[in-house]
């Protein structure tokens, strides 16, 4: 803990069940890296290179991996509540069943990312890029996914109670059996989105687009 790796080279290393909460890692190079179980809770990991790196079970909480390159990484099951991971790249990452609990996600890309069952709760989504995405059975209560790209995206039997989805593109979108109860939606593009069996009590959609 508190050691500093600023810049390292971490590429392929082993690194699962450390200890590195509050260590300093902005910059490193740990693409293809094991950090299963780690402990990097507090740490600070902005812009640094995690591609195909695995972070399973791994705990972010609190961590800094804004501007933060995770593509294709695997962070199912990972604790990544409070963590900040603006402008971060997770295209294609796995976040299935992961906390991402009041974690700032604003204008990070997710397109292609699996986040099936994951908490997102009080998540910061705005100008997300989230299309293609699989979002289902996912927990988005009170999440802000304001101006979020969620076009082709899953959000099937997702829970968006409360969220705010103004301005989102949700085109061809799935929502079904989802719940939208006192979500806003309004100026939200849902051309050709499938709502079927979508609970939708008190949600605003006013201004919102439902065809082309």
């Amino acid at each position: 803990s508190d050691a500093s790796l600023s810049d390292a080279s971490l590429s392929d290393a082993s690194l699962s069940d450390a200890s590195l909460s509050d260590a300093s890692l902005s910059d490193a190079s740990l693409s293809d890296a094991s950090l299963s179980d780690a402990s990097l809770s507090d740490a600070s990991l902005s812009d640094a290179s995690l591609s195909d790196a695995s972070l399973s079970d791994a705990s972010l909480s609190d961590a800094s991996l804004s501007d933060a390159s995770l593509s294709d990484a695997s962070l199912s099951d990972a604790s990544l509540s409070d963590a900040s991971l603006s402008d971060a790249s997770l295209s294609d990452a796995s976040l299935s069943d992961a906390s991402l609990s009041d974690a700032s996600l604003s204008d990070a890309s997710l397109s292609d990312a699996s986040l099936s069952d994951a908490s997102l709760s009080d998540a910061s989504l705005s100008d997300a890029s989230l299309s293609d995405a699989s979002l289902s059975d996912a927990s988005l209560s009170d999440a802000s996914l304001s101006d979020a790209s969620l076009s082709d995206a899953s959000l099937s039997d997702a829970s968006l109670s409360d969220a705010s989805l103004s301005d989102a593109s949700l085109s061809d979108a799935s929502l079904s059996d989802a719940s939208l109860s006192d979500a806003s939606l309004s100026d939200a593009s849902l051309s050709d989105a499938s709502l079927s069996d979508a609970s939708l009590s008190d949600a605003s959609l006013s201004d919102a687009s439902l065809s082309d």
